[in-house]
């Protein structure tokens, strides 16, 4: 189901960048986890990707600080537009699609409230909204992007980076069979320590 807010439509909200580091780094698992030697490597690296992306979709939200870009059908008729991923560092850009181009909203007219979960942008009075394009169906006519994520591993609660290091430990050791039962377990322990940080999912 789309997400609509204050009569804007929540059109999509891609990663267009990637995480310039991870939260745990390949010798902090092997420490972890008891492993000498560097043959698994490419393998545990495959495994730690794996349980970051995992954490990240079990919480909700991006670990490591990267951008995003969101679009909606039009501008909000209240004064904020809400963005999904959290925590939101810095907005990148605000455009809008009129007279048949994508023109550039100043940041003069616009703030983060980067201490509101969900984060927003914050139209500054006496501005408005920009007028846009009215073409029909749902066409993005406005475009976000800005940065989310935790800005450095070392920012990223413990609770997210025991949870990686617990994943990802967990598919190596078990890598060819595993017990049904331990399979159950290790997804719940995980919940446990994720619980404090899930946000609610869109539905875009």
């Amino acid at each position: 189901m789309l997400t609509r807010i204050a009569g804007a439509a929540y059109l999509s909200n891609v990663e267009i960048s990637q995480p310039s580091a991870e939260p745990i780094t390949l010798a902090e698992f092997k420490k972890h986890a008891r492993i000498d030697g560097n043959t698994e490597d490419s393998d545990l690296t495959i495994k730690l990707l794996a349980a970051r992306l995992r954490v990240e979709d079990l919480i909700g939200s991006p670990l490591i600080s990267r951008q995003f870009r969101l679009r909606l059908d039009s501008f909000p008729v209240a004064s904020a537009i809400t963005l999904p991923a959290y925590p939101v560092t810095a907005i990148t850009s605000l455009e809008y699609y009129f007279n048949g181009v994508w023109s550039v909203f100043s940041s003069a007219f616009y703030a983060l409230d980067s201490d509101s979960s969900p984060a927003r942008v914050l139209l500054q009075s006496p501005a408005n909204w920009p007028t846009v394009d009215f073409v029909g169906g749902l066409s993005p006519l406005v475009s976000v992007v800005y940065s989310a994520g935790y800005a450095s591993a070392a920012l990223v609660p413990a609770q997210l980076k025991m949870a990686v290091l617990m994943l990802a430990t967990y598919w190596f050791a078990n890598r060819e069979t595993a017990d049904v039962l331990s399979i159950a377990e290790v997804p719940q322990a995980c919940d446990v320590l994720c619980a404090t940080y899930k946000r609610t999912r869109w539905a875009i």
